[in-house]
């Protein structure tokens, strides 16, 4: 029983992620072009990005946490170029 078990694992590893006959990758039963994902790195920083932060201050001696009605937003808004890299 356990040689079946270990027979079924190999087989569905093997064939959950595959290409197709386009070199379309298929993940799940998903197919996704390579062609049109972008690799933005770890950090995501594409031109257009943003991220908003709100800030909590915490009541008293709890552990819990209100607004201070305060907020930030940070935006990538452009490229340069730094020693050859461009950030």
């Amino acid at each position: 029983m356990k040689k079946i078990g270990f027979l079924i694992l190999v087989l569905i590893i093997s064939i959950s992620c595959d290409d197709d006959e386009n070199g379309n990758v298929l993940n799940l039963g998903e197919a996704v072009n390579e062609e049109e994902t972008q690799d933005v790195g770890f950090f995501n920083l594409v031109v257009g990005n943003s991220w908003s932060y709100e800030i909590f201050q915490r009541i008293g001696q709890t552990e819990e946490f209100e607004s201070a009605n305060s907020s930030f937003i940070r935006e990538i808004t452009n490229e340069e170029i730094i020693n050859g890299e461009t950030i």
